[in-house]
């Protein structure tokens, strides 16, 4: 547990009080959106389940979901639609959606996993793997793949034909022969293969 802590509370230490951790999911996916999640903790009030979304359970991923929801000083969502990463690709989207996250919140530190936001004036730390380096990080990686994969599960209602309920619209085997028999959906990112039109 305190490895997950260690940033943020140097952080705390140094008088910054709204760090923010920042995921995404959806970007490897075929289909549906992607979804960039913000959460800043209160220094004595903290999730201590939240773990790298990847490494949970749905079930145990949504619990510790609602104790964030619960627990979190701050929560910002952005979701990008498809057709949005279509026009200006996966990276632009995941930038535009971090962009939307620290102008709905003002952070006073980024903590961000992989990657720098360009024109912005907050300080911000690039972490590597950083859903298992800051406890911030990886609540917003279990907020933003919560998130996702309920509107793929309602999307999976209009679309069942594609089996989005248990893929969440990522190219698994069942998922691409799928598109090979159907075609494609209005939801299918276009640039992807093998969706690419």
């Amino acid at each position: 547990m305190d490895e997950l802590i260690f940033y943020e509370r140097k952080l705390w230490n140094l008088g910054y009080e709204k760090v923010m951790g920042i995921d995404e999911a959806g970007r490897g996916a075929l289909s549906g959106p992607l979804v960039v999640a913000g959460v800043v903790f209160d220094k004595d009030n903290i999730v201590e389940d939240s773990r790298d979304s990847k490494l949970l359970s749905p079930k145990i991923r949504e619990t510790v979901y609602f104790e964030i929801l619960r627990k979190a000083k701050k929560i910002s969502i952005s979701v990008i639609p498809h057709f949005i990463i279509d026009k200006i690709n996966i990276y632009n989207a995941t930038l535009l959606g971090a962009k939307q996250l620290v102008l709905k919140v003002v952070p006073d530190y980024l903590l961000i996993d992989a990657f720098f936001i360009k024109d912005v004036s907050i300080p911000q730390v690039k972490l590597i793997k950083g859903e298992r380096k800051s406890i911030s990080i990886a609540a917003a990686s279990i907020v933003a793949k919560v998130t996702r994969d309920n509107i793929m599960k309602k999307l999976h209602k209009f679309y069942p034909e594609y089996g989005w309920d248990k893929n969440k619209g990522y190219p698994t085997e069942a998922h691409i022969q799928a598109i090979l028999r159907n075609g494609i959906s209005s939801f299918h990112r276009r640039s992807y293969s093998p969706c690419k039109i």
